[in-house]
């Protein structure tokens, strides 16, 4: 019987041929004494819309009995009973991934049925369990990790899943598809587009190329494409998770008709991509700074003046950020700023996060100068308004954060009146 089809299901096709076809063979073999039986397809070599006549009939005779086969082994009632209890009994058992809940659970689900796991897949996909498709998916000779993605993600004849024969034609006719992967934007799995991002991808040489990582695997929906199939229930070609095919060895072009791309989840996914080239070139770039400043409170706060540049609207240039540019932005004189750039000198909290906010210093840099101060934030609901100023408002005027301050009682930054 091949991984995918059961004897249970072989019988139930045979009798849905029996029951509803019986009539129509019997023409079939007045008309042509050679056909002596209706086979049970390996795969679905041609679509309804290429054949004529007999050969049509035909074809729709075996998709009918590939459609209801399951329906008749794992009726919805008992489906919908079962599995979800199944689910959850798993979620209580230790796995390393979310996507192996649903594989054993899909097992034992076929157990319950008598019907092999592929079987029991493909059933849980048309009753709506969406995240069944990431199971038992084998790929270029191997079998892929499950993976696992929240189900509100994809509408209805949407998949994440993309078969080599449809990715090689949307690479030639789309070219907004092809420059994600020109840009090495995007990277494809053989099985699904992903954002070329360690967070979500790993590289395991030539020979393998590029998988999930567990975080990926997780969240397929955050990080790979999503793709629409071109059919309906409604149009000939029938709805693919109906069919199951007899002695068949899934893979992924198994669940994969023609696709089409969702050009709205792609231009979102784009985007994000380049959201998170910023952010890791962002990273890179603060890390940087860091590394390379002095250990001490004095020489980290030179070091930040002398690399800034400051704008001057009266002559529309940049130019040194100087201990006057930095009393202006803060209120405190230029004397004691200059004492603080060549002494280790005490200074207070609100001082220091004066001098942040003044200098727009990125959060990480905030803190590490703060701590060089030998000052923290207390831990109470003023050291927690603070903290969340310096994260998140460090491109704001000291103004700004004063009055925010000032708002909630509690002590002001600097000397700038708010």
């Amino acid at each position: 019987m091949g991984e995918l089809g059961s004897p249970l299901n072989t019988i139930a096709h045979e009798i849905i041929h029996w029951e509803k076809h019986q009539k129509f063979f019997e023409i079939l073999a007045l008309l042509n004494q050679e056909e002596t039986n209706l086979s049970c397809k390996v795969s679905p070599d041609v679509t309804p819309e290429a054949l004529q006549g007999v050969e049509k009939a035909v074809w729709w005779a075996e998709w009918q009995a590939n459609a209801l086969a399951l329906r008749i082994l794992m009726p919805r009632v008992y489906f919908d009973d079962i599995f979800p209890k199944i689910i959850e009994e798993k979620y209580s058992t230790p796995y390393r991934r979310t996507g192996d809940v649903m594989e054993n659970a899909l097992e034992s689900v076929a157990k319950c049925f008598g019907v092999s796991r592929y079987e029991a897949k493909l059933r849980a996909l048309q009753l709506g369990y969406k995240c069944a498709e990431g199971s038992f998916l084998y790929v270029n000779g191997g079998y892929k990790y499950p993976y696992v993605f929240n189900p509100d993600a994809l509408g209805e004849y949407q998949t994440f899943l993309l078969d080599e024969k449809n990715f090689e034609r949307l690479y030639d006719e789309a070219e907004s598809f092809a420059a994600l992967f020109e840009s090495e934007a995007f990277v494809y799995l053989g099985y699904l587009v992903c954002i070329n991002d360690e967070k979500y991808v790993k590289y395991l040489g030539e020979d393998k190329g590029y998988e999930l990582t567990q975080y990926g695997l997780e969240h397929v929906d955050e990080c790979c494409l999503k793709f629409n199939r071109n059919y309906e229930l409604n149009k000939s070609s029938g709805d693919y998770y109906n069919m199951c095919y007899l002695s068949q060895n899934i893979n992924a072009a198994s669940f994969s008709e023609t696709r089409n791309i969702d050009e709205e989840d792609m231009q979102d996914k784009k985007e994000q991509a380049v959201e998170r080239q910023k952010l890791k070139e962002e990273g890179i770039r603060v890390m940087q700074i860091l590394r390379n400043l002095p250990n001490s409170f004095s020489g980290t706060l030179n070091a930040h003046m002398k690399r800034l540049d400051a704008y001057n609207p009266r002559t529309n240039r940049r130019g040194k950020f100087t201990n006057m540019e930095l009393a202006i932005r803060t209120g405190l004189s230029e004397d004691y700023i200059s004492q603080l750039r060549n002494d280790e000198t005490r200074v207070s909290l609100e001082s220091v996060c004066a001098l942040c906010i003044g200098m727009h210093l990125h959060p990480i840099l905030s803190m590490d100068l703060i701590k060089k101060s030998k000052n923290d934030f207390p831990d109470d609901e003023e050291g927690f308004f603070g903290h969340y100023l310096i994260q998140h408002h460090f491109m704001d005027t000291l103004a700004f954060c004063n009055t925010q301050l000032k708002a909630e009682g509690y002590r002001t930054w600097g000397k700038i009146v708010a």
